[in-house]
């Protein structure tokens, strides 16, 4: 559980892998206990105050404990759990998942998501406010919100018609706008376009997320900058709502994405659930969240965000 401004307590690793750069990538890290076991028994046996388990039962011997016991008690634990390529591709990442749920984190860890999604009128924006307003305004840490998108700006239509647009931040050197303390970069892409090549718009993009704890992408999955805001982010969030198209559409789309990117970076999310109906509809269907419809931005109350922040972090409260 996330509770901002808690000291970092030492993490207990359990290493259960004969994967040599897992093992090597956790002895590395900073205040950590780590422990080895190469057998079932010994990692059962090593399990008190374990938070982070990366495990390879395959690599195990198997001894009075099975291992789907061995998986089933770590999973009830709540421990975060990983494989040896996982946890050697990104220590830190698996750390901070850890820590979060250990409650040992001073502040968020950086993130950036991309929002996205082939139909219409499923909420990604909405979603996208709530989230950074929530962060910015409840939270009080940095977040920003990108708009990748073709057409006028709706940011602009749904929040403040002036703001300043995405070409005069890479072209004129104006400061982004703010909204409910949030920085705010809508796009209009008649000129938005105009620089699509230009090296100015990755270094810009890469400046903003450095400078956030937050960076929300709302970005259409056919623009031209919509790689460049995946290859920014730690997770793509593939947002339906509860039409039977949208369904569809969302599944299409998450599975191409999963085809280019680790299936954990892609989730789907379904939004605008209004009635009993609605969830009977999505019933068996998988997904990270189930979220409620909001009716304008104005209502941005954080009832989505505080059900998306525990997929951006897993393991945190409020």
């Amino acid at each position: 559980m996330f509770r901002l401004g808690m000291r970092k307590r030492k993490l207990v690793i359990l290493v259960a892998s004969r994967n040599s750069a897992a093992v090597k990538a956790a002895w590395t890290l900073k205040d950590t206990e780590v422990r080895e076991a190469l057998s079932t028994d010994a990692a059962f046996k090593s399990l008190s105050g374990v938070r982070l388990a990366v495990l390879d039962v395959e690599h195990l011997e198997t001894g009075s404990i099975s291992p789907d016991r061995l998986s089933n008690v770590l999973q009830h634990a709540g421990v975060v759990v990983c494989s040896g390529d996982e946890f050697a591709a990104s220590p830190q990442a698996y750390v901070e998942q850890a820590l979060s749920a250990l409650g040992a984190l001073d502040s968020l860890p950086p993130r950036a998501v991309t929002i996205t999604g082939h139909s219409g009128g499923v909420g990604k924006t909405t979603l996208a406010l709530d989230l950074v307003a929530f962060v910015a305004e409840r939270l009080r840490l940095t977040a920003a919100l990108v708009e990748v998108g073709y057409g006028a700006s709706p940011l602009r239509a749904l929040i403040a018609p002036d703001l300043p647009d995405f070409y005069a931040v890479v072209t004129q050197g104006e400061m982004p706008g703010a909204w409910r303390r949030a920085t705010v970069l809508p796009m209009e892409h008649r000129t938005a376009r105009l620089l699509l090549n230009r090296s100015e718009v990755p270094e810009m993009l890469a400046g903003l997320k450095q400078r956030h704890v937050l960076t929300v992408f709302d970005a259409a999955p056919t623009h031209p900058l919509f790689d460049l805001a995946r290859s920014l982010s730690d997770l793509v969030l593939v947002v339906s709502d509860t039409r039977l198209d949208s369904i569809a559409n969302a599944a299409h789309l998450a599975d191409e994405l999963r085809r280019s990117r680790e299936p954990h970076h892609v989730q789907v999310m379904f939004n605008r659930q209004k009635s009993l109906r609605d969830r009977a509809l999505l019933a068996g269907i998988e997904g990270a969240a189930h979220l409620p419809e909001i009716a304008s931005p104005a209502r941005c109350d954080g009832r989505l965000a505080r059900r998306v922040m525990p997929v951006i972090y897993p393991g945190w409260r409020e």
